[in-house]
């Protein structure tokens, strides 16, 4: 089968999936601009890529290659950063070396050894590859940069942070690990497919594309989250600190009512969350509803409470409810009359 051109009245066709969103958009208001506007710049970016990309493969100048790779990651390395609330020269130089780096070493291996084109520079290969590295380098890391930043900022230690932000990051690409060939074919394998290629050398290829964009995708956000500490060390912080800056939130009643408190998790009372010898307080559903409010940050006859103060109120909780063991030799009708008393705040 040869491809043939597509007509522009059958082209207009393919825009209709996108006017229903956009609708939808619209109704809800999400915001339909910003898909009008990434939609109108897609359809400019094809058509000139295209005829960019025309003069590129007669032009065939290894300058020109250098100069299109260079473009791709100066280009992909200030889109990564555009999630990210704070930018700056610095960042930018860490994103551009952490996906330069990775990109350049995984392209130049898959095209000089695994598919061991005659020239380094044949731009039918090296730019259709170049660009799905970057791409998807470009994805991963400003995935990794934005829940990094995140995570530091609720107080997250950075070996938590940095395995949380990986381990988002990397979802998409192990889910499309995981899919390719069950659910759906790949862009690549499809393209070749359509063009005629048999489906075995197709899937030959393919698999070279998914081994390259996994390794891309992973590799770069890794460098990032190293250069990005090495640029900056002082973020660095232990769990030990982490610890110490939470427990400074902590309200002094709250704080001394969390010292008095001494969790057991052993008990042996077939009963639902009841310690054996322990009785139940009296407002069961005024007590569940006092949970829910703790948890969502409000404490019943106090107000809003916030990080540490939320963790040590739960513990209280828990006595009020007879899960807990307070240190202090208190029993279970003295946790009853406490959580009576939280539940009459509910």
């Amino acid at each position: 089968m040869e491809l043939q051109l597509i007509p522009i009245a059958n082209l207009t066709l393919a825009f209709i999936p996108v006017l229903a969103v956009i609708a939808v958009m619209h109704r809800w208001g999400v915001g339909a601009g910003k898909a009008v506007y990434a939609n109108a710049r897609m359809l400019v970016q094809l058509v000139a890529i295209g005829y960019v990309l025309t003069y590129i493969f007669e032009a065939d100048n290894p300058w020109i290659i250098v100069a299109v790779l260079a473009a791709m990651i100066s280009v992909s390395a200030w889109i990564a950063l555009r999630p990210l609330p704070a930018r700056g020269i610095r960042l930018y130089t860490v994103v551009l070396a952490a996906l330069g780096s990775t990109g350049l070493a995984i392209f130049l291996l898959v095209t000089q050894l695994v598919l061991d084109v005659d020239r380094w520079f044949e731009p039918s290969v090296v730019v259709p590859i170049a660009g799905m590295i970057f791409a998807n380098s470009m994805n991963t890391v400003s995935l990794t940069a934005e829940r990094f930043e995140a995570e530091l900022g609720h107080g997250v230690e950075h070996a938590a942070a940095r395995r949380t932000a990986l381990d988002a990051a990397l979802i998409p690409q192990i889910n499309g690990l995981l899919a390719v060939g069950l659910v759906a074919l790949p862009d690549m394998m499809t393209g070749q497919i359509l063009a005629g290629v048999d489906p075995l050398v197709a899937a030959r290829y393919q698999v070279v594309v998914m081994c390259m964009m996994f390794g891309a995708g992973g590799l770069a956000p890794a460098v990032y989250l190293r250069r990005a500490l090495c640029q900056n060390p002082g973020r660095v912080r232990s769990h030990a600190q982490v610890l110490g800056e939470r427990r400074s939130r902590i309200p002094r009643q709250v704080l001394q009512l969390h010292t008095q408190l001494d969790v057991s998790e052993a008990h042996t009372d077939t009963s639902p969350g009841t310690l054996p010898g322990r009785r139940r307080p009296e407002h069961p559903e005024a007590l569940c509803r006092s949970r829910m409010r703790l948890d969502a940050g409000v404490c019943p006859g106090h107000g809003p409470i916030h990080g540490g103060s939320r963790y040590a109120a739960r513990f209280a909780w828990r006595v009020a409810s007879g899960i807990a063991t307070p240190r202090g030799g208190t029993g279970p009708a003295e946790n009853a009359d406490i959580g009576n008393g939280i539940a009459a705040n509910a």
